[in-house]
């Protein structure tokens, strides 16, 4: 399994935003940007959402043309200026790593949530990739089939054995009361294929909910 070999690179970040003056964090926020679009290597802002279950934390993606292209904007002049712009922003970051997605991370209709599930591959899925990735993806068009907003999902550079997953849904109760009351017309026929494959390829470690946001707006 190589990542490498997958064109879309994102820059993942899960940080508590300041929330104690929000203007003046979106002053902050857009001062950044406005420094960090200018760099050779940006491409676009993909997803900024809250995190439902805790909305002191916020989710912030980030496309560049490659991993060396976000490394070359931090190596850059540009970088001390974008960090004094947005000074204050953020009251700390819970993590940053990167990640290579299959496909765009972009969906033709607006997407108000998302569920996202943070997944570790096991040995059998690593050595047996083709098959993880079938059984997974069976799976998930199930899911996506029903909620009618689609899925994605996407290989950790850092560590290629984590697995982010990207599920659209209207709201969170769709997911978690409609979809998961929908018996034989989803859920049942879900649970027949995840089970199955989580068993063999694959450990869950969290499951959440993020509600999108303009981008610079999760104050």
């Amino acid at each position: 399994m190589s990542t490498e070999e997958l064109p879309y690179a994102y820059e993942v970040i899960l940080f508590k935003p300041n929330k104690a003056d929000p203007a003046t964090t979106r002053e902050k926020n857009a001062a950044g940007f406005a420094i960090q679009k200018t760099h050779e290597d940006f491409v676009k802002y993909a997803l900024e959402a809250l995190k439902v279950e805790d909305d002191s934390i916020a989710l912030r993606i980030l496309e560049w043309t490659s991993y060396d292209g976000h490394m070359r904007f931090r190596a850059s002049p540009l970088y001390p200026q974008f960090t004094a712009a947005r000074e204050g922003a953020a009251l700390g970051v819970v993590s940053l790593t990167h990640f290579h997605f299959y496909g765009p991370l972009s969906f033709s209709t607006p997407v108000p949530v998302f569920e996202v599930i943070d997944i570790t591959v096991k040995p059998t899925g690593v050595s047996s990739f083709p098959f993880f990735l079938s059984a997974i993806n069976e799976a998930l068009s199930i899911v996506g089939a029903y909620s009618g907003l689609g899925y994605t999902l996407g290989w950790q550079k850092e560590d290629p054995s984590k697995v982010m997953v990207f599920i659209g849904w209207n709201s969170v109760e769709h997911h978690m009361e409609d979809f998961r009351k929908s018996g034989d017309n989803g859920w049942h026929k879900f649970l027949a294929k995840w089970g199955p494959a989580s068993a063999q390829y694959f450990d869950v470690k969290e499951m959440y909910h993020i509600k999108t946001t303009a981008i610079g707006e999760s104050v």
